[in-house]
């Protein structure tokens, strides 16, 4: 992204102080990550914060319920007259806080032309039964890959249209959270050797839903408050500061439910919970759309894995890497740059090169007039807009 003036597509360090360097003078030491995407998003990566990094993020972004009486009058004073966000009465000592997040492109498309069946021109719209229809997403993620961590190349065709991704690829579905609860009350009624608390649920005294508005309206969340018993602690006109808020309330629990993406792995990262759960598939249906392979912590033993495509519930990050070998998930884990390598961004022409797939330059033809793309056999891994030097189209 050297030419800033030339493409409309924001480049890393736009905003930042510093210098960019011409291509001849990066180190030759810095890998390059081979990958059919336009913007990386390779920060997003465990591997920048593990050990020490956690701690050190954990004592800087130190907030209110981590300060002394002492620390937080100074620091008031100091910092007046900005407010002190205090944590709410709501969260008790067995509370958990499950945060919903939900991929937010639901489109539909005909499972084998990709003809829009709810959006777009009406005149271009084409009649999609239930057993013919796929979300947009799967029909997108079946042909390219989206994100470096995904491995696409691991994942059977047919699951993209049998339902499979359908299932898991925009947010965990509610029987996930059924069976939580269930599996955990059992285990701590084992644990106690008590009967689970009337009331209670998965063995804690409450779980407090935190989510966007959209995520408080959708099915999911209606089921889970009325049928499992989870609650809603504010309401929308109350939030406050939002998301910042939602981020302390997740990162103030002690114990925490994630979602996909990286809202509630931040609340998690910053947090000092007992037990932090994270629901993945092995075939890594969310990393069509979040880094979830890549910001897979392996070294903190509060991590707790649910595999929702095969029912392995309740497993470590040593397990995960065990049972799921192989799989999109875990090759997304091994092959995750290491510390102090980010990735570079290859041209076209070498991401092509790096799937055995034809590279055709610009200006292209019929449909893909105007874009380079890469193709293998009939389908295309993806395609770059002409004239674009950022990517090197």
């Amino acid at each position: 992204c050297h030419d800033k003036s030339a493409h409309p597509y924001p480049c890393p360090g736009r905003h930042a102080k510093v210098a960019p360097l011409a291509s001849n003078q990066l180190p030759k030491s810095v890998a390059v990550q081979t990958c059919p995407r336009d913007d990386s998003k390779f920060h997003q990566n465990y591997n920048y914060f593990r050990g020490p990094n956690r701690d050190a993020a954990r004592y800087f972004l130190a907030t209110a319920d981590d300060l002394s009486p002492q620390e937080l009058g100074a620091w008031e004073k100091v910092m007046a007259p900005v407010r002190v966000w205090k944590p709410k009465t709501w969260l008790g000592e067995n509370d958990a806080v499950l945060h919903l997040r939900f991929f937010e492109d639901t489109r539909r498309v005909h499972s084998g032309t990709g003809t829009p069946c709810d959006h777009g021109d009406p005149k271009t719209r084409h009649p999609c039964p239930a057993d013919s229809s796929v979300p947009l997403a799967c029909y997108i993620a079946q042909r390219r890959t989206h994100l470096c961590s995904w491995h696409r190349d691991l994942v059977d065709d047919k699951l993209f249209f049998d339902g499979t991704c359908e299932r898991y690829i925009i947010a965990p579905p509610f029987e996930f959270y059924k069976k939580l609860f269930e599996g955990r009350s059992a285990r701590e009624a084992q644990r106690t050797g008590a009967p689970p608390k009337p009331g209670g649920v998965g063995g804690w005294d409450n779980v407090w839903l935190l989510s966007d508005p959209k995520g408080h309206n959708s099915p999911t969340a209606k089921r889970l408050v009325s049928e499992l018993g989870v609650k809603v602690p504010f309401k929308h006109s109350d939030r406050g500061p939002g998301p910042l808020e939602d981020i302390w309330n997740i990162k103030s629990a002690k114990y925490i439910i994630q979602s996909y993406g990286t809202f509630s792995w931040i609340g998690a990262y910053l947090s000092r919970a007992v037990e932090v759960h994270k629901p993945y598939t092995s075939s890594n249906w969310a990393n069509h759309w979040a880094e979830e392979s890549a910001l897979f912590v392996d070294d903190q033993a509060e991590w707790v894995y649910h595999n929702m495509e095969t029912g392995d519930f309740f497993q470590t990050a040593a397990q995960v890497q065990a049972s799921a070998q192989g799989s999109a998930f875990v090759r997304g884990i091994e092959t995750r740059p290491k510390a102090g390598n980010m990735p570079l961004i290859p041209s076209g022409p070498e991401a092509c090169k790096a799937r055995a797939a034809t590279w055709t330059a610009c200006p292209g033809s019929g449909n893909h007039k105007g874009f380079a793309t890469c193709e293998l056999k009939d389908k295309v891994m993806f395609r770059r807009p002409c004239g674009s030097t950022c990517f090197d189209a």
